[in-house]
């Protein structure tokens, strides 16, 4: 699933800080999630000096009303996770889903590597064989060869390292 940390973090941005939590309600006032620092304006309704009015269901930092009877599941599980998803861990989701990618990126680089080192590996054992084939053949059309001694190293070198396994590659 690809997720859009850009626009989350741009959200995240803008939203009411947290931690926030779930206030229940009671009398006329709906359940609401708020933040943790909202302060409850309490029972009747006040006129402010703006000449708006305030009542008991009004919070400094309400983050939603909810219109549902915290006593079932679907609306009390919705409270709760709006309440748990503030911006501090909506951009530390973000963080690892970022992460999560870069390490995708790298696993995915690394897999290709190593696919052409396979393929590397296999070209070589090739040349190897047909550096054998080629000692082989030169012993056979030209006896004095083997007799010198440049040749007689060269020979046993190529046979050594013929003999040799390649080294496994650390993840395999």
């Amino acid at each position: 699933m690809d997720v859009d940390t850009r626009r989350l973090r741009e959200l995240a941005a803008k939203a009411t800080p947290g931690p926030r939590r779930v206030v229940r309600g009671g009398g006329h006032a709906s359940p609401s999630v708020v933040g943790a620092e909202s302060m409850h304006v309490s029972g009747r309704e006040y006129r402010l000096p703006d000449g708006s009015t305030t009542s008991s269901r009004s919070y400094s930092y309400e983050v939603c009303e909810i219109r549902a009877d915290l006593d079932l599941p679907a609306p009390a599980g919705n409270a709760g996770l709006i309440a748990v998803l503030d911006p501090a861990t909506v951009l530390a989701l973000c963080d690892a889903a970022d992460e999560r990618d870069a390490l995708r990126a790298r696993a995915e680089t690394a897999e290709r590597a190593l696919a052409e080192s396979a393929a590397h590996v296999e070209a070589l054992r090739g040349a190897a064989q047909d550096a054998e084939a080629l000692c082989t053949y030169l012993e056979s059309v030209w006896p004095e060869v083997g007799t010198l001694p440049a040749t007689q190293s060269t020979l046993r070198l190529v046979r050594a390292a013929l003999a040799e396994e390649p080294a496994a590659p650390p993840c395999a």
